[in-house]
């Protein structure tokens, strides 16, 4: 599979399900790879005719929108003021 939003990313499955296994496991191993690299994860662009969308698990969308946050700079203290959030 291959995935526009990250160029870096590629994986394969024999069949339909499995590539979307792997897909979702490329995807993970590709932002943690991103995130070892200090890079800024990419807003997943809309779907184009005959793509096929592989959902995310909610807490990797969360992270990922804390990464992107904390690499512009956000510090911690302010981050837990963001989130209405102990620091502790």
């Amino acid at each position: 599979m291959f995935c526009r939003d990250l160029p870096d990313l590629n994986s394969y499955g024999d069949d339909r399900e499995s590539a979307v296994s792997e897909a979702l496991d490329g995807i993970e191993t590709t932002l943690s790879i991103y995130v070892d690299q200090r890079r800024v994860i990419p807003v997943a662009s809309a779907p184009e005719a005959g793509e096929h969308v592989v959902r995310l698990p909610a807490v990797t969308v969360v992270k990922i929108e804390l990464w992107n946050a904390m690499e512009r700079d956000i510090r911690k203290a302010n981050l837990c003021r963001l989130l209405d959030v102990h620091q502790a």
